[in-house]
């Protein structure tokens, strides 16, 4: 069985080396994708290179953020003796949705042939990395039904992961931005704008994006 065969199907062994490269890789992938919106001359072409460096950052440092929370509950939990193991099926559980979202590139690019709008190109880049991060996280929740089976407290501690890698991905996703070049505007690795709460952004954009 080959190492993604072996991600999507679940076989869970525990190391964390290869399902991190294949994460990393996938995501890279897709930030191509998701950089092009904008891309209609070559000197527009360091938006894609840039999403592609900024979205597996993004992976990293979410997770990064989240793993000494998650490692502090677990030991309080009295869980330290599955940390190890936990940590390597959350490492590869992200494995899985970042395989999802490299499959998701070439909707991307389809999306953004049939739209101008800024706003709707951020809205189908939220909607496809909610479906990975989803898969991601059914996947989690597959991986660790041996853990649950032995000790319920894995499912709290799990629950807690989800929420606070959501919020931290959403808030840390807004602050690296752009992702999605603004057609007209120069490019940037980062805005130079002060930093603002993503949620309330999100809901601007979803404004715009529906005309009210």
């Amino acid at each position: 069985m080959t190492e993604l065969e072996s991600l999507l199907a679940g076989n869970a062994g525990d190391g964390i080396m290869r399902p991190a490269i294949a994460a990393v890789f996938g995501v890279a992938v897709y930030g191509l994708a998701m950089g092009s919106f904008s891309v209609d001359d070559p000197s527009r072409v360091a938006f894609m290179l840039f999403a592609a460096i900024k979205t597996p950052t993004l992976l990293a440092i979410t997770t990064l953020v989240c793993l000494p929370g998650y490692a502090a509950l677990a030991i309080a939990f009295s869980l330290r003796d599955d940390l190890a193991t936990s940590i390597a099926r959350l490492v590869r559980a992200q494995a899985t949705g970042a395989v999802v979202l490299a499959s998701l590139a070439p909707v991307v690019l389809v999306a953004y042939s049939g739209i101008e709008s800024h706003a709707w190109a951020i809205l189908v880049n939220a909607a496809l990395f909610t479906i990975a991060a989803a898969t991601g996280q059914l996947q989690a929740w597959r991986l660790f039904r041996p853990l649950i089976a032995r000790r319920r407290r894995h499912l709290a501690l799990l629950a807690l992961w989800v929420v606070a890698y959501a919020f931290v991905g959403i808030q840390l996703g807004w602050t690296l931005r752009p992702f999605v070049g603004t057609p007209g505007t120069d490019v940037q690795f980062f805005r130079d704008e002060a930093f603002t709460n993503a949620y309330v952004a999100l809901a601007r954009i979803v404004r715009d994006a529906i005309g009210f």
